[in-house]
């Protein structure tokens, strides 16, 4: 059982992904389960749409779902570009503490409220957390954060260097990069026995343009949309009084 324990508004939470059953935990006051297909009787529910990637498809159908200028700029990102990637699945702490510096960086020039506390090093601590890199000349440009298991993986977080480019052809060099590591992403996984790739979510709505512009991209990539649920029950009073 891999469990993430971390704290939030003073509360003691025990975190599970995917379906695994959520057994005895001491000491926490709220349980949380992430993706489930169907709601959880008696627990509380929220709706959670996102994008599935199955990798268990022939690798040539996986690429031919993906469309035909994304293809293009893949394949000229690991052929032409001079593109190296790169897999950590047990990440060392310098190699988060830089991952979460360039987070916050991006995440200040896009005006994003910072994540308090911030769940990665909780991850980490778990064993579930993996970060992925595309790098030019040495500089990475590109990161891609999962929370991972045997059998699947879900983005959490994706950073690149796209804002601070200084040139037209600098920002589609990070655009081909971002796309030629998830591909380079999705095939890693695959080859390691993963079935289920995870975007990380979908925007439902229909006014924020920069999401549904995020919308598109994940799309480009083929995949499925489903319908999935995160829900939350009480391990403690504490936790009870807080839910209700």
């Amino acid at each position: 059982m891999t469990v993430v324990l971390f704290r939030q508004h003073g509360l003691r939470v025990a975190e599970f992904w995917f379906g695994q059953p959520a057994g005895e935990v001491r000491r926490v006051d709220l349980i949380l389960r992430r993706r489930e297909p169907l709601p959880t009787p008696k627990w509380s529910c929220t709706p959670f749409d996102t994008l599935h990637t199955d990798l268990g498809q022939p690798e040539g159908t996986m690429f031919a779902a993906i469309q035909e200028t994304v293809r293009y700029e893949i394949r000229r990102g690991q052929s032409r570009d001079g593109l190296e990637f790169e897999c950590w699945a047990a990440p060392p702490s310098a190699i988060v503490d830089e991952f979460l510096g360039r987070y916050r960086a991006f995440a200040r020039e896009k005006g994003l409220a910072p994540l308090r506390p911030d769940p990665l090093p909780a991850y980490a601590s778990a064993g579930l957390l993996h970060l992925t890199t595309a790098t030019i000349n040495g500089e990475t440009i590109v990161w891609h954060a999962y929370t991972a298991g045997s059998t699947w993986v879900n983005l959490i977080r994706s950073v690149s260097l796209f804002r601070s480019a200084t040139s037209s052809s600098d920002r589609q060099l990070t655009g081909r990069a971002n796309k030629a590591l998830h591909w380079f992403d999705m095939l890693h996984y695959k080859s390691a026995g993963v079935v289920l790739y995870d975007w990380g979510g979908w925007y439902t709505g229909g006014k924020d343009r920069e999401k549904l512009l995020i919308n598109q991209f994940k799309a480009s990539f083929g995949g499925s949309l489903v319908h999935t649920f995160d829900s939350v029950a009480p391990a403690s009073t504490r936790g009870a009084l807080y839910l209700w």
